[in-house]
């Protein structure tokens, strides 16, 4: 092959391709202006659904991922769109395939990261807790910081942060102690066999009643339970006004121990100390000074 064929050759190809881009520029035109339709319609969509989810859910990171999430999927949606329109189905096909072999692989990787990322979601839209809860959950105890895509965050007693997988938060007993707002305090005790059950009852009651933090709404329950080794045992339960404090509640409850003990003894009531007998030979009921031969 000569220059001058050379040179005829590449003309060709030139014009070939020219000739094709000017076929395609009506086609490509349309899909541009899709492409960038879908584009605007996807920040709208962004836009609404972040301000719709902040009626529904206060937790921002939940929100803005999935408000995120819907303006990817138009994008994604208008790219395929802009393609078919090109005639490249192909390519079309070839990006779903990867997409999906890529979604497998990232969800085989990341199981744990998707399940709190899905429950955290759940928690958003459910809200079985808020940040200042009071909760218990996967024995842990405290006061919830956060609540974020991956875990929740809480502020033990001791004052120590643990970071709880919301997986764990979602599937495993959740006792949230703020949403009542009451909290209710049980107290065991017992009293001597030979104490009138009626006349300790009351006393111990009253004695509750005078307690000055005590929802005044709500009574003072207390139910004999067994007959103990020493002591006849009762259960006493009464209500507190919820509070964030820990130590609020620690010190209710020693109250009403301290004034169940001081109402007892102003009363000539009981409170019986276990009573056991030691038996250190196989004949019950010896002496130990025979035991042991006479010798002291």
């Amino acid at each position: 092959m000569d220059l001058n064929e050379a040179i005829q050759a590449t003309w060709d190809k030139i014009g070939g391709w020219v000739a094709g881009a000017i076929q395609i520029l009506p086609n490509l035109v349309v899909a541009i202006l899709l492409l960038i339709a879908f584009v605007f319609l996807a920040r709208a969509v962004r836009r609404w659904s972040h301000r719709l989810l902040g009626r529904f859910s206060e937790y921002r990171a939940v929100n803005r991922l999935l408000s995120t999430g819907a303006f990817v999927a138009l994008l994604g949606i208008g790219i395929m769109v802009a393609l078919t329109v090109l005639n490249l189905g192909t390519a079309v096909a070839s990006l779903l395939g990867a997409a999906g072999i890529l979604g497998l692989a990232i969800g085989f990787a990341a199981q744990n990261t998707v399940e709190n990322l899905i429950a955290g979601i759940m928690i958003s839209v459910r809200r079985p807790i808020r940040e200042g809860d009071l909760i218990e959950t996967k024995e842990v105890y405290g006061v919830v910081q956060e609540i974020n895509l991956r875990s929740t965050v809480v502020s033990t007693i001791q004052g120590q942060l643990v970071y709880v997988p919301n997986g764990e938060v979602f599937r495993a007993k959740l006792v949230n102690y703020t949403k009542s707002g009451q909290r209710r305090i049980d107290i065991t005790c017992g009293v001597s066999y030979v104490d009138d059950l009626e006349k300790a009852k009351r006393v111990a009651v009253e004695a509750i009643e005078a307690l000055p933090n005590r929802v005044e709404g709500r009574g003072v329950d207390l139910y004999y339970m067994e007959f103990g080794g020493s002591s006849i045992n009762f259960l006493l339960t009464f209500w507190i006004r919820f509070s964030y404090h820990h130590a609020d509640f620690m010190e209710a409850q020693s109250q009403a121990v301290m004034a169940i003990k001081q109402a007892f003894a102003d009363n000539d009531i009981t409170i019986p100390f276990p009573i056991r007998t030691l038996d250190f030979g196989i004949r019950g009921g010896v002496p130990l000074k025979e035991q042991l031969g006479g010798q002291s």
